[in-house]
């Protein structure tokens, strides 16, 4: 999958960047749901436990490309200048903890 028709628009992004944004996690997820779904396990959940697997993934794919997002645009940033970055991004919804927290874990 390379869109999620559901996924926020973030008015900080252009228009190229979001489709970029959710093709990278479109990315992430197939990987993920490929390997959900070849393991045997998978095959004995419920529907309902099977759609929370998926909409996990599917959620901390979008996570991880959002952490990936801040980081190109913070990138070469320093002091004053990654502070005011990092505070633009906050206010405008598209950084929050959870992808904060993904952020500093990865980069």
């Amino acid at each position: 999958p390379t869109d999620f028709g559901t996924d926020k628009k973030f008015k900080i992004l252009s228009p190229e960047e979001q489709t970029e944004l959710q093709e990278r996690a479109g990315q992430i997820a197939e990987g993920k749901l490929e390997n959900l779904i070849a393991h045997p396990k998978y095959k004995e959940l419920s529907d309902e436990d099977k759609a929370k697997k998926i909409i996990s993934i599917t959620d901390k794919s979008r996570v991880v490309a959002r952490a990936e997002k801040v980081q190109e645009l913070v990138e070469g940033l320093e002091g004053d200048e990654l502070r005011a970055k990092l505070k633009e991004l906050k206010t405008s919804g598209f950084l929050n903890k959870e992808v904060y927290d993904t952020w500093a874990d990865i980069f």
